[in-house]
């Protein structure tokens, strides 16, 4: 950055003023006095953060800063907040082997790898690259950056024996969510552990798949990751495609890690469409073409026997309803409610109107979006 800190003095010369928002925005992420998350606008640039540039200049803008200064390469402490960091390196060279405890933190991730999303678990810091950390505990804690040494850094686990994950990755023609895990490992919990990693923010636009976990009460309740004990075989995991801004079909491809026991059946359960694909063949894609633009798109991965696979989609499919269907109100004649009931055999917008024989509309019950399944209203 210039020897000047001033977010305008190393912005304007390129992007012009930003008095109008009209040409260009520049946030930081940081927590309200209640410790929620919000975006902010930035005034300086400091080392070891990142920021958002949201620019509406030119496609492919180019820019550059002054000549600035790197910090003592004896390292660098990052001080993480409780939740979502934004950091990036104070060093004008690559730090090719940054690892973080990841008991401790879910990072570091950056945006933009692989098309518009988030990529995984990163271990090169690259200069001006921005990345994000998301610390799991309440506490605030230190992150060091060293390039000289890095002795004595916890790694990233890695998966031992007997231990087995999928990671899940969803690409639209622009927005990806490249790095989804679930699966079984040593030691691990049913409940909430450290290997149960947050959602990341979303954007504006973006394709997402998401574990919602709201049992898990930790402030948190969409997950990018869900681990489970080796102690059970069989087990069902709840995902959501969530698309916003992105128009094409969306693919979804899988990765095996580890090694998955030989009598294991997994397949993924698409509820809309009421199919299932083996995602232990060769070439595994699942194209998803009808979704909804910002509401959940459901899907179930299931692992375990065969028997226990076969029965768990078999009731699932039971339970929806395979048409859509408006049933009669009851009781009718009534006094002084009614129940009505409908099915949905997809997501939909609903408009419910209630008219009198004479054709004038008398109220509107429902209007707005309602998930696949059965519903009901009072009027």
């Amino acid at each position: 950055m210039d020897d000047n800190p001033t977010v305008t003095a190393n912005i304007e010369d390129d992007f012009g003023t930003s008095s109008s928002n009209t040409s260009w925005l520049l946030y930081k992420h940081t927590a309200d006095p209640f410790g929620n998350p919000v975006w902010v606008d930035a005034e300086q640039l400091m080392p070891g953060e990142s920021y958002w540039l949201y620019q509406m200049v030119q496609n492919n803008m180019q820019f550059s800063v002054g000549s600035g200064k790197t910090e003592d390469i004896t390292g660098y402490s990052l001080l993480l907040n409780s939740g979502w960091n934004l950091i990036s390196s104070p060093f004008t060279f690559p730090i090719p082997s940054f690892s973080l405890d990841q008991n401790k933190f879910y990072g570091p991730i950056t945006y933009g790898n692989e098309g518009e999303g988030w990529s995984g678990v990163e271990s090169e810091l690259i200069p001006w690259a921005g990345y994000a950390i998301f610390n799991k505990f309440s506490d605030s804690d230190t992150a060091w950056i060293q390039p000289i040494s890095d002795e004595g850094m916890a790694r990233e686990s890695t998966i031992s024996e007997d231990d087995w994950m999928i990671k899940l990755s969803a690409r639209g023609e622009v927005y990806t969510d490249v790095a989804n895990y679930i699966g079984r490992a040593k030691g691990a919990s049913d409940e909430l552990d450290y290997r149960d990693n947050p959602e990341p923010p979303y954007m504006e636009k973006y394709v997402s798949l998401t574990m919602l976990r709201p049992d898990w009460s930790s402030g948190v309740t969409t997950f990018t990751s869900d681990i489970r004990s080796l102690e059970e075989f069989n087990g069902v995991w709840d995902i959501d495609l969530l698309v916003k801004g992105e128009s094409n079909p969306i693919s979804i491809t899988r990765e095996l890690m580890g090694e998955l026991p030989s009598d294991m059946v997994v397949v993924i359960l698409n509820l809309v469409e009421r199919q299932t694909t083996n995602l232990l063949s060769d070439d595994v894609e699942i194209t998803v073409s009808n979704y909804p633009s910002g509401y959940p798109y459901h899907l179930k991965v299931i692992a375990g026997t065969e028997d226990f696979v076969n029965l768990t989609i078999e009731d699932i499919l039971s339970q929806l309803p395979e048409s859509f269907a408006l049933n009669q109100n009851y009781p009718n004649p009534f006094n002084p409610t009614t129940t009505i009931k409908y099915a949905l055999p997809e997501p939909s917008h609903v408009k419910l109107t209630v008219y009198n024989i004479l054709g004038q509309k008398l109220i509107t019950l429902v209007n707005g979006w309602k998930d696949i399944g059965y519903h009901q209203t009072v009027w």
